[in-house]
C-alpha cells in the first residue's frame, strides 16, 4: 500500500482521511488528503466527507484495498493507472489487468459524477478485452468482472458489450465452456445468458432455426457445439445487445 501511495509526497499535506474496510474487516486509513486537490477533481466528492476529531473524514463501501489507491491517485494525477518503472506511460497501457478492477473504477466514476474516471475505466475494460483476443488467457477477474457489472452497471450497454464481445469471440480459443467458473455463470446469470444468445444472433444466423440448431445454452447449460461465422478478430468491434423479447427467455434444449 505504500508504495501505491508514494505519489503524494509531491503534493501539499491536507488534513482529511479517507477510510474503507479490508476484506477482514480491519478498517483503513490513507491520511494527510488535501480536499482542495480533491475538489477540482470531484466538486462533488469534498461535501461527503464528514467532521471528525481528526479532520474531515470519507468513508466508502465502495473502495476496498485494491481500488482506494487508484482512486486516490486519480483525484491528484488524473489518472488511476500506476506509473511504469521506467516512468514511460503507465501500467494499464501494455499489462493485463484486473478486468473487475476496471469495471469498480468505473462505478467510483458513476457514483461521485466524475466522467473522466468513468472513460478512463471504460477504456480499459476495451483494453483488456483486446489483450485478451490476442492472447491465449481470458481476462483476469473475468466472470467476477461480469457478475458486477450485471449487478452495478446493468444500465451501461457501452461496458456490457465491450465484455460480452471478447465472450463471445473468443468462447472456442479460450475454451470458455470447459471453464467452470464460465459455465456456472452462465447457468446462475440468465441475463448475461440471453445477452450471449443476442449478440451471437446479430453476427449474421440467417434465421431462428440456425440459430437454434447451432446455440449451446441448453436447459441444464451445458455449453457445446458452437459454431459462429468465419472471420476476422473484431474483438474491439461494437456488436449492441438486442432487447430481449418473451420469446428469447426460453432456452431450447439442443437437439
Amino acid at each position: 500500500m505504500a508504495e501505491d501511495l508514494d505519489f503524494l509526497r509531491d503534493f501539499p499535506p491536507g488534513d482529511a482521511t479517507i477510510q474503507y474496510h479490508d476484506r477482514a474487516g480491519q478498517l483503513c486509513c490513507i491520511a494527510n488528503i488535501n480536499l482542495l486537490i480533491v475538489g477540482a477533481s470531484s466538486a462533488l466528492l469534498p461535501h461527503a466527507f464528514q467532521e471528525g476529531r481528526s479532520g474531515p473524514c470519507f468513508y466508502s463501501e465502495l473502495l476496498s484495498p485494491i481500488t482506494a489507491p487508484g482512486f486516490v491517485r486519480f483525484l491528484y494525477t488524473g489518472t488511476y493507472a500506476p506509473s511504469r518503472v521506467d516512468g514511460v506511460g503507465c501500467l494499464y497501457d501494455d499489462v493485463p489487468t484486473s478486468l473487475l478492477l476496471h469495471c469498480q473504477m468505473y462505478r467510483l466514476g458513476e457514483t461521485f459524477d466524475m466522467p473522466d474516471l468513468k472513460t478512463q475505466a471504460y477504456v480499459n475494460v476495451l483494453r483488456q478485452c483486446e489483450f485478451a483476443c490476442s492472447s491465449p488467457e481470458q481476462p483476469i477477474d473475468l466472470c467476477a468482472a461480469v457478475r458486477f457489472v450485471y449487478q452495478y452497471l446493468s444500465g451501461h450497454e457501452l461496458l456490457l458489450d465491450a465484455i460480452i464481445n471478447y465472450c463471445v469471440e473468443c468462447l472456442l480459443t479460450h475454451r470458455l465452456p470447459e471453464d467452470a467458473a464460465f459455465a456456472d455463470l452462465v447457468y446462475e446469470l440468465r441475463v448475461f445468458a440471453q445477452d450471449l444468445n443476442n449478440n451471437v444472433r446479430h453476427r449474421g444466423f440467417e434465421s431462428e432455426s440456425k440459430f437454434t440448431n447451432t446455440f449451446v445454452i441448453t436447459e441444464d447449460l451445458l455449453l457445446t457445439r458452437w459454431q459462429l461465422p468465419k472471420q476476422s478478430s473484431n474483438c474491439g468491434q461494437r456488436h449492441t445487445r438486442q432487447r430481449r423479447t418473451p420469446r428469447e427467455k426460453t432456452y431450447r434444449r439442443s437437439a
